[in-house]
């Protein structure tokens, strides 16, 4: 079973990437954002909601105060996060890291200093210093902030670092999982349960998931288009009037992001062992679909 952990270890480092910011990823137009590296967080008006103790933000900038321009990259500038992820690659690279211009909106300029975290090993992520620096750190900000994502994708990155603490974490937080969100954006929520429940149940075979992985997967499974793909919600009156499910959204594609973490999400149950027949054969009409495009 760790074998079906080493093979997504990809996607689960980029999911604490997402969640953490550590390497830049900030404002947008997805509600808060922490900037990993500095220890200070914003809402989508990139206004300072919180600061951390002991962060390099510490004593020089304030809740309430808004970020206008960061090393002159608009707060709101698309390509913000990929130029500002190659910049602190680069500073924390050097021996004593470097420092970057954080402008605030009333003009005062901030000087914030990135520690030096090293190089990238030649077989990174695997066998690299900088990697465990990097996922270290992440742990002990989920743990001793106890932050909690939207989606709550921490919870699928902490099961990836193969850390006891962060294991023992998720233990205690899985509960978080069980149910179907009512938020209208229902599909997103579900996909990553169960993306997460099946991660977990692959990596430790705890039997107390189990009802709710076949639960949640029919509920999802349910929640299919006519075409047997999702839309980012749930339109429950369409469900009612349309049995085998909802018209198709408008504006998606034939293969919108959101059908992604779903249908993954249902192949992991199959993989579980815990797919009835219905899922199983929804699973192999799409792939043969996914196939032939």
């Amino acid at each position: 079973m760790k074998n079906n952990t080493i093979c997504i270890y990809i996607r689960l480092l980029v999911a604490i990437i997402f969640v953490l910011g550590s390497a830049g990823n900030a404002f947008g137009a997805f509600g808060d954002r922490y900037w990993g590296v500095f220890g200070f967080e914003v809402n989508s008006n990139q206004t300072i909601i919180r600061v951390y103790p002991g962060s390099p933000a510490a004593g020089k900038l304030n809740v309430g105060e808004t970020v206008s321009e960061i090393n002159n990259l608009g707060a709101r500038t698309f390509d913000r996060e990929y130029v500002f992820g190659e910049f602190l690659d680069e500073i924390e690279s050097r021996n004593g890291g470097g420092s970057v211009a954080i402008r605030l909106s009333s003009g005062r300029v901030v000087s914030l200093v990135v520690a030096a975290k090293g190089s990238w090993s030649a077989t990174a992520p695997v066998n690299c210093a900088k990697c465990n620096r990097i996922v270290s750190e992440a742990i002990d900000y989920v743990l001793n902030t106890q932050h909690k994502g939207k989606l709550r994708t921490e919870l699928l990155a902490l099961l990836a670092t193969g850390d006891a603490r962060a294991l023992a974490h998720f233990v205690t937080e899985k509960g978080v999982l069980y149910n179907a969100s009512a938020h209208a954006n229902a599909n997103w929520y579900l996909g990553f349960q169960l993306i997460t429940l099946c991660e977990y149940y692959l990596l430790t075979s705890d039997s107390s998931v189990v009802s709710v992985i076949e639960r949640l997967s029919k509920q999802l499974y349910s929640y299919r288009d006519t075409a047997g793909l999702w839309a980012a919600g749930v339109d429950r009156v369409e469900l009612e009037k349309y049995p085998n499910g909802p018209l198709r959204g408008p504006g998606y594609g034939s293969y919108h992001s959101v059908t992604f973490q779903c249908q993954l999400a249902l192949l992991l149950v199959e993989r579980c062992g815990l797919a009835d027949a219905d899922i199983v054969q929804h699973n192999r009409l799409l792939t043969a679909y996914l196939k032939s495009t």
